[in-house]
């Protein structure tokens, strides 16, 4: 049995096991007055109870959430060929996949130059973005990039300089240098694969060279690619081409390897093709649930210990009210269904998790892991009328606090407040049902 702990911001509040949540210092523990504490270290201590509060009543929620429950995962019987990642709309069930052709980047590659500082000609390279026809002689421009003139001036005549000229046009194509024994030679590549992402290299010498002897001027055509059937220029090491492949008999063309189909709702990341039709499984994720059940207990056991640690007043001249108790017996009338799932609680108000007692439970029987978790009077509901309460009876911090990121203050669209208001009522309704309250 593994004990699921979190660190983290916690409050004033202790879960017992019992099911009473209270606050108690811990015996022996000298509690300073409010008259002697500062405001500062006292508005600090006031917010953290309100932030783990809060953790902990966020993690409720989620657990609650539609999300979790409703998460899938899938599982490639080759991944080396293809791998496969489901979405939230994906339907349990064997998807068949067949990959006929990857997706490629265009690459050319320059004759031989003896050297990384050969002296190439002045002038300009016209890098242009767009498709090859079949045949490759007729391009067509790609509107939507825009040109990139790249100028070779007197201190540019070098490979080098050429690559980083290119490099840092930012057109959609990089440049390499490679060196070996016969010598160097620049390499273009296409930024993205796609037959849509190839490209077209025009060079334009610039006559006035005074520094360049006029047999070097015509070495900068030599980097020029735009009439594949002339045999000049630099030579082409492989066209640009899209992905084919096959999802259940539906053929698929992309201009990546990276394809998501819409109508599964499943990404798929192909790597090489192959003749065999590979098996995709799409099942149930469990796991999404058991990290979502470890994340709520490890929040509510930081705040039973720290609950335990201190108490702490919001300054001397308003002292902290106490934190209203919920009714007795807040897991009582579920522990025994909790301890067959894994969930239990020590006599310190710990709460325990046996990850694989809840994963083989949740294979058994899903849909009661799912009612006594996230169900109207299941675990997370009571905890989270419980936190709700609690945040209610905490004092009101004084300071403004620090603004959050943006991360931080955009709200989870799974946690609606109408349907955090939904999954309280329900609750309610089965406690008062329950004990007549």
């Amino acid at each position: 049995m593994s004990s699921v702990q979190s660190a983290g911001l916690a409050g004033g509040i202790a879960l017992h096991q019992s099911g009473t949540i209270s606050r108690s210092p811990i015996e022996g523990d000298t509690v300073t007055s409010a008259s002697t504490r500062s405001p500062t270290v006292a508005v600090s201590a006031s917010g953290r109870e309100h932030e783990a509060v809060a953790a902990a009543l966020e993690s409720a929620m989620r657990l609650m959430g539609e999300a979790v429950w409703s998460a899938t995962k899938a599982t490639s019987e080759r991944p080396d060929i293809v791998e496969a990642v489901a979405g939230a709309r994906s339907t349990p069930g064997i998807y068949l996949v067949k990959v006929d052709k990857t997706a490629t980047a265009q690459m050319l590659e320059s004759p031989v130059f003896s050297g990384l500082g050969t002296t190439v000609g002045l002038g300009t390279l016209n890098l242009d973005i767009g498709t090859w026809g079949g045949s490759d002689s007729a391009f067509v421009t790609n509107p939507n990039w825009p040109k990139a003139a790249v100028w070779t001036g007197p201190k540019d005549t070098s490979l080098e300089r050429v690559r980083d000229r290119i490099n840092a046009a930012g057109v959609g194509v990089s440049a390499m240098v490679v060196s070996d024994a016969s010598g160097s030679r620049l390499i273009l590549r296409a930024s993205a694969t796609g037959g849509a992402n190839g490209f077209k290299v025009t060079a334009t010498p610039d006559p006035q060279s005074p520094d360049i002897p006029n047999s070097a001027r015509i070495e900068l055509s030599e980097l020029a690619y735009s009439d594949p059937q002339s045999g000049q220029g630099m030579k082409l090491l492989q066209a640009g081409s899209d992905a084919m492949l096959q999802i259940n008999g539906r053929s698929v063309t992309t201009n990546s390897n990276v394809v998501h189909d819409d109508l599964s709702d499943i990404t798929f990341r192909v790597h090489k093709p192959d003749a065999d039709v590979i098996s995709i499984r799409v099942e149930p994720d469990r796991e999404a649930a058991v990290k979502a059940t470890a994340s709520l207990l490890g929040a509510v056991n930081h705040l039973t210990r720290i609950s335990s640690d201190h108490e702490s007043p919001l300054d001397a001249e308003s002292p902290r009210e106490s934190v209203a108790p919920p009714r007795q017996g807040l897991i009582r009338p579920i522990a025994e269904s909790l301890n067959e799932i894994g969930v239990t609680q020590r006599t310190d108000g710990i709460l325990e998790l046996d990850a694989q007692r809840l994963r083989d439970r949740m294979e058994q029987s899903p849909d009661a892991v799912n009612r006594l978790l996230a169900g109207p009077g299941g675990l997370a509901a009571r905890l989270a009328a419980d936190l709700s309460q609690a945040s209610q009876s905490l004092p009101r911090i004084r300071d403004t606090p620090p603004s959050p990121t943006p991360a931080e203050s955009q709200p989870d669209p799974a946690l609606s407040q109408a349907a955090r208001l939904r999954l309280l009522d329900a609750y309610q309704t089965s406690e008062s049902a329950q004990y007549g309250d």
